[in-house]
């Protein structure tokens, strides 16, 4: 297949490439492509299928066609079973459901189906990625949507138990030899970005913990939020829950 977004499938370079990135090489079928993002796809069809998905993604371009997008997307993940970057393609069909308004047309948020796929992408893929992160953060948001209280304090604590010292590239990219200076430079800025947004994240995931729980028990939110500020006493989490529970306890008080 001849395409100006992606290189023809690669064999020895391409592996030098995932083994210096830290990925498992063995894993990718010998077809495995690397398209214009430093992408890795596991097969040359599958990635064909994402650039044409794309075509149809509000997200990357005006012609929009949801259901042909999330389609192909679909398409996409079924043509490579296993690859990391699935777990991206999932995370996008998750946004599209859960988010996702056009005028002038039937669709409507599914709340429902989002759910269903941002369990698809937290399964594949690992708490040291920040797309897990996103990914629980968005499973929390849409659940208390559907109006699923505990379930959307459970996404937001399992963002609470990220560490983000042990926060990793991403694995569905290609990422310059870190034996260079130039890729070493690079690895660096990006795991400093990534761990960065994850702390920000836990922080987020405290407040939603807050919102959540305040309107069905403040005196419940009081008491989760304590327990989360001695777990992570001396870290801005631990402060921002203690602030928050100090928070719940007056409204708490201000009800008697």
């Amino acid at each position: 297949m001849k395409d100006e977004h992606l290189t023809p499938p690669v064999h020895a370079l391409l592996a030098t490439w995932l083994l210096a990135a830290g990925l498992a090489a063995p894993s990718y079928s010998a077809e495995v492509v690397v398209g214009k993002d430093n992408e890795i796809f596991g097969t040359a069809e599958a990635a064909e299928m994402v650039r044409q998905a794309r075509q149809s993604d509000p997200s990357y371009s005006r012609d929009a066609n949801l259901e042909k997008a999330i389609e192909l997307y679909e398409k996409a993940i079924e043509l490579q079973a296993g690859a990391k970057i699935n777990a991206v393609l999932a995370s996008r069909i998750a946004q599209i459901y859960a988010y996702t308004t056009w005028p002038g047309t039937e669709w409507r948020t599914r709340w429902a189906k989002a759910i269903v796929w941002w369990r698809r992408c937290i399964q594949a893929t690992s708490p040291r990625q920040l797309l897990w992160v996103h990914a629980q953060m968005g499973l929390g948001s849409t659940t208390f949507l559907a109006r699923k209280p505990d379930e959307a304090v459970a996404a937001f604590e399992a963002v609470l138990a990220a560490d983000p010292e042990r926060m990793e590239l991403p694995d569905w990219k290609v990422w310059r030899d870190p034996s260079t200076e130039r890729g070493q430079r690079e690895r660096q800025e990006e795991l400093a970005r990534i761990r960065s947004d994850a702390q920000r994240a836990r922080i987020v995931a405290v407040e939603k913990i807050h919102y959540v729980m305040m309107r069905a028990d403040r005196k419940a939110a009081a008491g989760a939020l304590l327990k989360v500020a001695r777990q992570y006493e001396g870290t801005p989490v631990g402060q921002r829950a203690a602030e928050l529970a100090d928070q719940a306890l007056k409204a708490t008080s201000h009800e008697f």
